[in-house]
């Protein structure tokens, strides 16, 4: 799987006045980067809830990691963890490698 496009995700709503684009919702990355564009694909506009928690996935995953290295270095709670586990299969899904 290649590499996403790097956040911060930002979500912003098109409307049809914004010149000859169509009307959706645009997720964007840094220097404009193309995440999503619900205008392009001709699909149903894609709900802002979806869009935001789209665009909030390279700072979920980039937390989840961190908190994941802090309690690797805490030896008070075992590996075997449901939630450890749970955890790690989420940032493999995140980065196709699951």
């Amino acid at each position: 799987m290649s590499k996403h496009t790097p956040g911060p995700w930002i979500v912003t709503r098109r409307t049809q006045k914004e010149g000859d684009c169509n009307p959706g919702i645009w997720i964007h990355g840094k220097d404009h980067q193309t995440v999503f564009d619900s205008g392009a694909l001709d699909v149903f506009p894609l709900s802002e809830a979806n869009a935001t928690l789209i665009a909030a996935a390279p700072d979920l995953l980039q937390s989840l990691e961190y908190v994941l290295a802090m309690i690797a270095e805490d030896d008070l709670i075992p590996e075997d963890v449901s939630y450890m586990r749970l955890a790690r299969a989420a940032i493999a899904k995140a980065k196709g490698t699951s």
